[in-house]
């Protein structure tokens, strides 16, 4: 059965973490265990309060997690040749359930056609918004067949496999968007200090087009530091960049293949005249 499931409990607390890993690095004073911890291992260490905030996120936003994704899952947000985000009715609800979402959860929304913004602003003595925590995601979705899900792709299933939440974006990447708006309001819960503004991108054609994107950032300053959240956890999270290697092909012609190895081939008097030789 071709499906797009998540085990919600485990990976919603696991992708908090992730946020608050990333934060770790940018608000020391708040996240970040004693530097002399963190010193014997080279790398950040979380504090207990990191760990606190993230148990939090799970257990007093965990039905509300998965009641926003349910909503979020029903648009069928595929690529249709010929419409953008602003003219596809699918695109037009999924970005207004996010404007909603987001004034619910007392973050800031922006909408850019193809990309919107979602964020919530440092809140320490010095305010650089200049310097920014990016969290990266999409919001579009592949095709899906009916007949090979148990349920509707849109429909979120909690009952065909217990413990998973099944919908077609659920891991790619609808789940990543509700976890990473609820962990910033978990951040916004329990004040911690923040000296950037943390800030969430949802890209409405990575399916499909990147032209659009192309041409957001040409005017859009990206955060410093940036983590992605697509698919299923911890591994995507690792991603460093991507590599791609073009080779050319000679146009060879069998004849010319043909050719080129009768020139390279010596007579075979040539190779005989040893053997008269008593050379063997």
């Amino acid at each position: 059965m071709s499906q797009s499931g998540i085990q919600h409990a485990r990976v919603r607390r696991a992708l908090s973490l992730a946020l608050l890993t990333a934060s770790s690095w940018v608000m020391p004073q708040c996240i970040a265990a004693p530097a002399t911890t963190a010193a014997q291992t080279n790398v950040p260490q979380l504090s207990q309060n990191a760990l606190k905030v993230a148990d939090y996120a799970v257990a007093k936003y965990d039905a509300a997690m998965v009641q926003s994704l349910t909503q979020l899952v029903s648009f069928n947000t595929q690529a249709v040749e010929g419409q953008t985000p602003d003219t596809n009715p699918a695109f037009v609800g999924f970005k207004s359930s996010l404007k909603q979402l987001s004034q619910d959860l007392g973050l800031d929304y922006a909408d850019h056609g193809y990309v919107v913004l979602i964020g919530l602003d440092a809140n320490s003595a010095v305010n650089n918004e200049s310097k920014k925590l990016g969290i990266v995601t999409h919001g579009d979705v592949q095709p899906a067949n009916p007949a090979l899900w148990a349920k509707s792709p849109y429909l979120l299933d909690t009952q065909s496999e217990p413990g998973k939440l099944i919908g077609r974006g659920t891991e790619d990447d609808k789940g990543a968007i509700v976890t990473a708006m609820y962990a910033m309001k978990a951040i916004k819960d329990k004040h911690i200090k923040r000296d950037r503004r943390i800030e969430l991108l949802v890209y409405l054609a990575e399916e499909s087009d990147w032209e659009p994107l192309k041409t957001f950032l040409a005017s859009y300053t990206p955060a410093d530091m940036n983590i992605t959240i697509d698919a299923e956890y911890p591994v995507v999270t690792a991603e460093k960049g991507w590599s791609k290697i073009t080779f050319t092909v000679p146009n060879i012609t069998i004849s010319n293949i043909e050719a080129k190895a009768e020139a390279s081939t010596p007579p075979v008097s040539g190779l005989l005249s040893p053997l008269n030789n008593h050379y063997f």
